[in-house]
């Protein structure tokens, strides 16, 4: 889908796939449903992978190394999924935030046990945390140097954990 997702054909994703086009069609419906799937399962990897161990030991360098090391795997996909946010809403297709940012609110509810110590709400500060952690895996898809790389890693960390 190298091409973007409205020029690419259901021909073009059963040639590179091996299948039949009549196979696609009976597995996922339709072009959004093979959509609706990819973005199911890219976005359950990433959420395991960032949450794997103990909750209440995850911080703000931790989700953003793991996300990019994820990410880094599938960089076409990533993009894919974040440049299309209209069409997944229109089809009712969660986005990597539906799926991300309530594992983030968990997290931070693991650092916080004392709700009355929370210094805000957990629910914004999530959405809050997820923007950083999006902008810090763009500038570094962008990088073209470890440099430059490392340095959006730390400024999303230092930005996440302002927040806190």
């Amino acid at each position: 889908m190298s091409q973007g997702f409205d020029r690419t054909t259901t021909k073009q994703i059963a040639k590179r796939s091996g299948v039949s086009e009549g196979i696609l069609f009976h597995q996922f419906g339709s072009k959004v449903g093979i959509l609706k799937e990819l973005i199911y399962v890219f976005a359950q990897g990433a959420v395991s992978e960032f949450t794997r161990g103990d909750i209440a030991e995850l911080n703000s360098e931790m989700i953003i190394r793991r996300l990019v090391a994820y990410i880094d795997k599938d960089r076409e996909a990533f993009s894919m999924i974040l440049d299309h946010p209209a069409l997944l809403q229109e089809n009712g297709i969660p986005t990597i935030a539906d799926l991300i940012v309530p594992e983030i609110e968990k997290s931070i509810r693991a650092f916080f046990p004392n709700e009355s110590k929370l210094p805000t709400d957990a629910a914004i500060m999530a959405e809050f945390q997820f923007s950083i952690v999006e902008a810090a895996c763009r500038g570094w898809l962008k990088s073209k140097s470890k440099e430059q790389k490392e340095a959006f890693i730390q400024e999303g960390v230092r930005s996440m954990n302002a927040l806190l």
